[in-house]
């Protein structure tokens, strides 16, 4: 019996809570804006950095609840642009010459770690993009783990979990990405470190990671 009303007890106090809620997924029609920014917002026309020149940049809103935490980005060769959060929600859009949102499409990922109910499974950090067929790999960070997918998040068509960033730290993993023209592949880690090496642990693969995962050599950046 004290069991009984103990639990019912603890159910008059939460009696909304129904488990692990569920991670923010866009709600379609998602509107974005953009607000251009200049390079320094105490000097709107400098323009130059060391050797850079500033071409121009913008400021993304939106008031769906699922859209910020972007952490990788890719423009294709056609001007559009495609972004992925930390969540595993993607944003692809186009800027007009007035630098203002063109064709915005939303979508999630199709697949990742775990069944995805979680944000920490689809924590997707890093993102790079084949010119030639389109193919794109995700690296999720909490997982240690890369995923390839087709050019429109539509299905994956192959993941990994490479030997070589098994130890790295579960929110340090696999932040950044980068797919080079002769078909090589970068990974840098966060906080992750090699044992007996100076600064942050980083792999150059190959070639396709999901295709190869064990072909390439480590460094440290």
């Amino acid at each position: 019996m004290r069991i009984a009303l103990s639990i019912l007890f603890i159910l008059l106090l939460v009696p909304g809570y129904s488990g692990i809620p569920q991670r923010a997924l866009w709600s379609p029609p998602v509107d974005v804006t953009a607000k251009r920014v200049a390079l320094f917002s105490d000097a709107p026309g400098r323009k130059q950095l060391g050797e850079l020149t500033y071409l121009g940049g913008v400021e993304l809103h939106s008031s769906d609840p699922a859209f910020g935490g972007f952490s990788s980005m890719t423009l294709d060769r056609d001007g559009r642009f495609t972004l992925l959060n930390d969540g595993g929600n993607w944003l692809r859009m186009r800027l007009d010459s007035n630098w203002q949102v063109q064709q915005a499409q939303t979508g999630t990922l199709p697949g990742g770690p775990g069944t995805g109910w979680r944000k920490a499974e689809r924590d997707s950090e890093s993102m790079t993009r084949d010119p030639e067929t389109g193919a794109r790999w995700v690296g999720f960070e909490s997982a240690n783990e890369i995923m390839r997918y087709d050019d429109d998040f539509t299905r994956s068509t192959g993941w990994v979990q490479p030997i070589a960033m098994a130890e790295w730290p579960e929110n340090g993993g696999a932040e950044s990405m980068v797919r080079l023209h002769d078909g090589r592949f970068i990974v840098l880690s966060e906080t992750g470190n090699w044992p007996h090496a100076k600064g942050r642990a980083a792999i150059c693969f190959s070639g396709d990671p999901v295709a190869a995962p064990n072909r390439g050599f480590r460094f440290a950046y």
